[in-house]
């Protein structure tokens, strides 16, 4: 999943000398336009520096929720497998959108 869902920007975070108070990062994550379901990823405390040590709290999974039917609306084939003859000459393949419904949506075949 790296860099689908979020942009990887890590960096260093420093305490100054007698400093103790928490510092955060952030983790910008992307709104895509893809179906892809819950997905997750892990950050690790890596290369300490000064006297200190990684603790044993030193990774940390992040799930990412999808949010495709919330807000947003997707086209599927209504069904996975299509067949038919060659006569008749035509074959009706049907799509169909869910989600939300909200606005005006297309979708190329």
């Amino acid at each position: 999943m790296a860099n689908l869902d979020f942009i990887n920007n890590f960096g260093v975070l420093t305490w100054e000398d007698g400093e103790s108070a928490d510092k955060t990062i952030i983790i910008d994550l992307i709104n895509d336009a893809l179906l892809e379901g819950d997905g997750t990823f892990t950050i690790q405390l890596l290369e300490t520096s000064g006297s200190s040590v990684p603790g044993q709290n030193n990774f940390q999974s992040i799930t990412v929720q999808d949010n495709k039917g919330e807000s947003q609306s997707w086209f599927e084939f209504s069904t996975v497998l299509y067949s038919g003859t060659e006569s008749p000459e035509s074959l009706n393949v049907s799509v169909e959108r869910f989600g939300d419904g909200v606005g005006r949506a297309s979708v190329r075949i």
